[in-house]
C-alpha cells in the first residue's frame, strides 16, 4: 500500500493474511489435510453442507439488503454514519462469538448424544456473552456521544443516535450466536437457516418503512426489532431443546445487570470528578470503570449463588 496504492495492494494483502493463516495452522496443529477421492462420503454431508450453503446466501443478502436500502433511501453520507456505527457497535461481540463458535461447534458435535453436558456448555457461553455485551451496549447507550466525540471527532457525532439503538440490537444478534453452534452441533443446521431467512423476511418491509420514516435511527430500529424477533424465536427453540431451567439463565443475568448498574454509577461520578473528558482521561476512566465492574460482577456473583465470576476463574485459573 505505501509503494502502490490500489486494488492491487488490497488483494495482495488479503492473500498475504490467508497465507499466513495457513501457514501458522500447519505449524501448530499435526494434523495435514490431503485429497480424497472417495466421493461416497459426500452423500453423508450433502444434507449439512445444502444448509450451511443457503445460510450463507441469507448472510449476503442479508447485508446487500441492509446496505442497498440505507445507501438508496438514506444516502451515501447516512450509509456511512450507519456502517461507522454498526462495526463499533459490534465490536466485542464479533470477537467474542467467532471463539464460541469455533470452540463450541465441535465441542458440541461429540457430546451431542448428552443433552446436559450441551446444557453446561450453553450455559457457559451464555455467562460469557452477557459478562461481554451487557456493559458494552450500556458503555455505547450512555456515552455515545463522548466516545465518538473523543475518538471519531465532531463531524462523526450524526452517527451517536443510531449507535445507541445499534449496541441493543448487537446484544439481542450476540444471544442468537449462542444457538447456531447448538442447532448445528446437534445436526440440525436447517434451523439456522431458517430463523436466518424469518430475519430477511422481516428486515426489507422494516428497513424501507422506518427509513423513510425515521431516517438513520429508523434504519437502526428497523434492525433492532428483526434481532430481537429472531433472538426470541431461536430462544424459544434452544429453551425448549436443552430445558435448562429458568434459574440457571437468570442467575448469571442477575448478576451481570447488578454488576453494570453498579459501574455505571461508578463511571458517572468518576466522569463528573475527571470532566472534561479527553483521550488519555478516557483510557483512564475506562480503566477505572472496567475494575469497578470486575469487582461487582464478583460481588453479585456471590449474592445471588452463581454467576460468571466462577466461570472466569475456570478459565484464568485464578
Amino acid at each position: 500500500a505505501f509503494f502502490h496504492p490500489s486494488v492491487l495492494a488490497l488483494f495482495f494483502g488479503y492473500a498475504a493474511r490467508n497465507a499466513a493463516a495457513v501457514f501458522i495452522q500447519y505449524f501448530l496443529h499435526p494434523h495435514r489435510p490431503r485429497f480424497s477421492f472417495y466421493f461416497s462420503r459426500l452423500r453423508d454431508l450433502a444434507s449439512f453442507g445444502f444448509w450451511a450453503m443457503g445460510q450463507n446466501v441469507l448472510n449476503q443478502a442479508n447485508s446487500i439488503v441492509e446496505t442497498a436500502v440505507i445507501g438508496r433511501f438514506l444516502g451515501i453520507r447516512d450509509l456511512g454514519f450507519y456502517s461507522r456505527a454498526n462495526n463499533l457497535a459490534a465490536l466485542p461481540s464479533s470477537a467474542i462469538f467467532s471463539v464460541i463458535y469455533k470452540v463450541g461447534f465441535p465441542a458440541y458435535s461429540k457430546i451431542q448424544e448428552s443433552r446436559e453436558k450441551i446444557t453446561e456448555g450453553f450455559l457457559k457461553s451464555w455467562e460469557l456473552a452477557l459478562l461481554t455485551l451487557l456493559p458494552f451496549a450500556a458503555l455505547i447507550f450512555f456515552e455515545a456521544e463522548e466516545l465518538v466525540r473523543i475518538l471519531l471527532g465532531e463531524r462523526w457525532l450524526g452517527m451517536a443516535g443510531a449507535m445507541k439503538i445499534l449496541a441493543l440490537a448487537v446484544t439481542f444478534e450476540g444471544f442468537l450466536h449462542l444457538v447456531w453452534p447448538v442447532s448445528e452441533g446437534v445436526g440440525r443446521p436447517d434451523v439456522r437457516f431458517k430463523f436466518g431467512a424469518l430475519q430477511i423476511i422481516m428486515v426489507l418491509p422494516l428497513l424501507v418503512f422506518l427509513s423513510l420514516r425515521y431516517g438513520l435511527s429508523g434504519a437502526a430500529w428497523a434492525m433492532f426489532i428483526a434481532f430481537l424477533a429472531t433472538a426470541l424465536s431461536a430462544g424459544f427453540w434452544v429453551f425448549s431443546y436443552l430445558k435448562p431451567g429458568v434459574r440457571r439463565v437468570l442467575k448469571p443475568a442477575g448478576a451481570v445487570m447488578g454488576a453494570t448498574a453498579a459501574s455505571a454509577l461508578v463511571g458517572a461520578v468518576l466522569k463528573f470528578w475527571l470532566a472534561p473528558l479527553s483521550l488519555p482521561t478516557l483510557i483512564f476512566w475506562l480503566f477505572l470503570v472496567g475494575l469497578a465492574y470486575l469487582l461487582a460482577i464478583k460481588f453479585f456473583s456471590r449474592f445471588w449463588g452463581g454467576g460468571p465470576y466462577e466461570t472466569l476463574r475456570l478459565i484464568f485459573k485464578f
